[in-house]
């Protein structure tokens, strides 16, 4: 392989969750299906027109302290992404629920054992009536996406449930989640963790009034 190959296969592995370890890679999950569906298909999502940046660990380790879940909590990721922002939760795979639009990444939360739902996460909410103990949120940001995903994401939190949303630290969702709910922002914000972006980023914790 010439060099500008091997640093698009390269490219190719870590978009795909692939960590290089020494001489070999090393995935969270089993990728054969996942690379599979890469040959078959010859193509991975674009990254700027899925809204696709993977949650950092630091990130997804904060999400987890907050919601704190159990193995019997029934878990909603409305933008799952490769399933980052879940890799801390101490939940059951089996009760963890995914909405991705990318079939790609839908391969990649199945070997994670999780109950995937292929679609976008908006048309999927007016179809289902279900709801979470907790949900874990890191939706798009462009286009109001972010305030259109999280108001779609409350529809499904149980009476006591918890949400925790990354969103832009100056929102105030207070401001536009009306009556039904309360929000809090959490004291850290994080900023430059998601690559080629100098987005400030916080997490907001989201319950029914």
């Amino acid at each position: 392989l010439q060099k500008a190959e091997i640093e698009d296969l390269e490219r190719t592995l870590r978009f795909i969750g692939g960590v290089k370890s020494g001489g070999s890679w090393k995935f969270p999950y089993d990728p054969t299906l996942t690379l599979d569906s890469i040959v078959a298909l010859g193509l991975i999502p674009e990254v700027k027109s899925h809204q696709f940046y993977p949650t950092p660990a630091s990130i997804a380790q904060y999400v987890a302290q907050i919601l704190k879940c159990t193995p019997t909590d029934r878990v909603l990721e409305p933008s799952a992404g490769r399933g980052d922002l879940l890799a801390f939760l101490d939940a059951v795979p089996e009760n963890v629920t995914c909405v991705e639009v990318s079939p790609l990444f839908c391969d990649i939360l199945s070997a994670k054992g999780y109950s995937v739902h292929n679609k976008d996460f908006i048309a999927w909410s007016k179809e289902s009536p279900d709801c979470y103990d907790k949900i874990a949120i890191n939706p798009p940001y462009s286009e109001g996406r972010a305030k259109e995903h999280t108001l779609t994401a409350l529809n499904h939190l149980t009476e006591q449930g918890i949400m925790a949303a990354v969103l832009p630290a100056g929102y105030k969702p207070e401001e536009w989640i009306g009556s039904e709910f309360v929000c809090a922002k959490s004291d850290r914000e994080f900023s430059g963790e998601f690559e080629d972006t100098g987005i400030t980023v916080a997490v907001f914790v989201f319950k029914r009034a």
